[in-house]
């Protein structure tokens, strides 16, 4: 598990010994005297519904493990309960949305009113406080527009069977493969565990409180993916697959395009899709009575719950359904399809020597390492495609892909220019997915991103061969008659 940095400072301090104990309770605390609340995000670990913004951040470590702006959802409850603080506005941080910061692991998530305006909260100056927080994409917003009763509010938690006896927020969730699911709660680490370490036992449960702020002791909310990320990458399983042919009679392979004005003729992809269930809930925040030693928070998997409300004897459940592989083609931010498969479209048909349609697609070109024959041995790169799938966390996958090839139709013999292509797609289903073939044990696991190889085959021709058996000789027989 990735280990947060550690928390940003806080910009407000005071000297008064007063108030580092805690103010007169009788004296009404001036502005100046009031601590800012900075509410940061560390680094993310690995990122009928409208399709999500995908995977948030990436591997650990990975320079594009970065937050995007992406917005999240916080809550400031007083300390080992559920109930939210209030000030002369009313509550501070009810699933209140903050935009997170762009281009790093690490920053200070703010509450924008309007592009240019910041909203900025303050620390009641009694009382220590607990900050939760959660990301869901669009997928609560989907599970509301289906039933408002999955509305989140915090002020009437809702009993979970998760955690029997406690109480806990519930955020329900409509997923598709293209929505994070995260949650994170503030726990001092690194600089802020040490700090904390070093005060008077008596204030060492002060955590997050205006005395901690002045002793620049911020909330860091570290969030914690709950679903399994897949990656996939295609590569040829033949030089046909892959746009060549081989060339019998100058003993060379021939690359088949793109060259401007001809079709593609090797293997593309029209669509990958992994079945996952896609409807339940996420624990957004819950009570205990010591939270820092709660285990279902180090488990990620118990903060996250899919409905299942098939019976015996069915074999799936009754939201298992298919997460389709999407990706970000025109570079607007937004997912988009794979591929569009329209061939009356004459989409890959490159028409300039730059066009891209098939790098977008597949380009999984094959090399020969030598060139002699037919079956000499030919090498294929592997190629990433699409923006990754997020799926419930499950032992094994059952994967469907759908390929598509122009092939040759009507040969014109006179007018090679003249002939004829067609396109022909291919979809082959069930096919499983497992971590590894070789060992069962191997289950897939919550927060980790697999990448899956594909190996695709193009269409075979079928050439009839016809042999003419020559007659055998099966002797002179004599006729005659009277």
């Amino acid at each position: 598990m990735f280990v947060a940095v550690a928390a940003a400072g806080m910009l407000a301090s005071c000297s008064s010994d007063s108030l580092t104990a805690g103010p007169d309770p009788k004296i009404e605390p001036t502005q100046e005297e009031r601590v800012p609340i900075e509410i940061g995000v560390a680094s993310v670990q690995t990122k009928a519904s409208t399709r999500g913004s995908g995977a948030v951040g990436d591997l650990v470590g990975d320079v594009n493990n970065v937050w995007k702006g992406q917005k999240i959802n916080a809550f400031m409850f007083d300390k080992g309960k559920l109930t939210i603080p209030t000030d002369e506005e009313g509550d501070i941080y009810n699933n209140t949305e903050l935009t997170t910061p762009t281009g790093v692991e690490s920053g200070i998530a703010q509450q924008y009113l309007t592009p240019t305006t910041i909203k900025h909260k303050y620390y009641p100056q009694r009382g220590n406080f607990d900050f939760w927080g959660y990301y869901a994409d669009d997928a609560n917003a989907a599970a509301v527009l289906a039933d408002p009763a999955n509305a989140v509010d915090a002020t009437n938690p809702i009993a979970s069977v998760l955690n029997a006896g406690d109480e806990d927020v519930i955020v329900p969730f409509i997923i598709n493969g293209t929505q994070d699911l995260m949650v994170a709660k503030a726990v001092p680490v690194g600089a802020d565990a040490t700090a904390i370490a070093g005060w008077d036992a008596a204030n060492q449960d002060r955590y997050y409180s205006a005395f901690a702020a002045r002793n620049k002791v911020q909330p860091e909310l570290t969030f914690k993916h709950l679903l399994t990320l897949l990656k996939f990458k295609i590569k040829g399983g033949t030089p046909s697959s892959c746009g060549w042919s081989w060339n019998s009679t100058a003993l060379t392979p021939t690359w088949e395009g793109p060259t401007v004005g001809e079709k593609f003729t090797g293997v593309f992809v029209k669509s990958i899709k992994i079945k996952s269930q896609s409807t339940g809930y996420i624990v957004a925040a819950y009570t205990r009575t010591d939270m820092s030693t709660d285990t279902r928070y180090q488990n990620a998997t118990k903060l996250i719950k899919f409905d299942d409300t098939t019976t015996a004897p069915a074999t799936e459940p009754d939201n298992y359904t298919d997460f389709e592989l999407w990706n970000d083609t025109d570079g607007d931010g937004k997912l988009d399809a794979l591929y569009n498969f329209d061939p009356a479209a004459g989409d890959l048909t490159v028409t300039a020597v730059a066009d891209d349609h098939y790098d977008k697609l597949y380009k999984a070109k094959a090399t020969p390492t030598t060139a002699t024959t037919e079956n000499t041995a030919w090498t294929y790169n592997e190629v990433p495609v699409g923006s990754g799938i997020l799926a419930q966390t499950r032992d094994s996958y059952v994967m469907e892909i759908e390929l598509g090839q122009y092939l040759l139709d009507v040969e014109d013999t006179s007018n090679p220019a003249a002939s004829t292509y067609k396109i022909k797609s291919n979809i082959i289903s069930d096919i499983p997915v497992v971590v590894d073939p070789a060992d069962p044990s191997k289950k897939f696991e919550i927060g980790k991103a697999y990448t899956l190889t594909i190996t695709v085959y193009g269409n075979e021709e079928i050439k009839i061969k016809t042999t003419l058996e020559g007659w055998i000789d099966g002797g002179n027989v004599p006729v005659s008659y009277d």
